[in-house]
């Protein structure tokens, strides 16, 4: 391979060379991230929204509360997580069965999503960028990046949202923060749970009915 570089054509080699740029530039160019405006304002907006509620001093406990309720309510979109996070066992139960496994994970994953969410009540959460999976049937699925900005100048932590675009439409279907993604989290600690129990979902329901109470 080397002794074919220096006996070839220099003339030869430079035409090669500035091919070879080209392509580069063809395909670094078609490959370039795709970012989805749309979605990143989507999420600049919840994240607003939440600071705006754990930080107005008129709100009382249960107004802030609420209002935490109703944002992560019409961010998250709790039936495609709850379904992810049951993997394989959805095909295994009853479609009764896989109801109240979805009743019983709303309230769970609401509590668990509004403690993160507050866990940052005093922190400004910045959109910095977002990058387009893929688009397909009239549905996009995206990924927003974005940072938590300290008060206390501590440098910022990431938190990345996957969202899932239908007709306009956005909803959060999971959350990364320091590396892991809450929803794959949570279908590993289920798929566990329910392997201990031999696949009795009525277990895992209790389970989350306990977390949530």
């Amino acid at each position: 391979m080397v002794f074919w570089l220096f006996t070839f054509p220099i003339r030869h080699f430079k035409i090669f060379s500035v091919a070879c740029l080209l392509a580069l530039l063809i395909i670094g160019s078609a490959q370039a991230a795709e970012r989805d405006m749309a979605a990143e304002s989507f999420i600049q907006s919840v994240s607003d929204s939440t600071y705006n509620v754990l930080n107005d001093p008129e709100l009382s406990l249960e107004e802030r509360k609420n209002a935490l309720h109703t944002i992560v309510l019409e961010a998250l979109d709790f039936k495609r997580i709850g379904l992810f996070t049951l993997a394989s066992y959805r095909r295994r139960v009853s479609q009764d069965e896989v109801l109240q496994f979805l009743d019983a994970f709303d309230d769970y994953a609401i509590a668990i999503y509004e403690n993160r969410l507050g866990d940052y009540g005093g922190e400004r959460i910045q959109v910095v960028d977002s990058l387009v999976r893929k688009k397909s049937n009239g549905r996009s699925d995206v990924i927003v990046e974005s940072a938590i900005h300290f008060q206390d100048g501590s440098a910022p932590l990431p938190v990345n949202w996957r969202l899932i675009e239908e007709d306009g439409a956005y909803r959060v279907v999971d959350i990364q923060v320091i590396g892991v993604w809450m929803a794959l989290e949570q279908r590993a600690q289920f798929n566990a749970l329910m392997s201990q129990s031999g696949g009795d979902i009525h277990q895992l329901i209790n389970h989350l009915k306990g977390v949530s109470a």
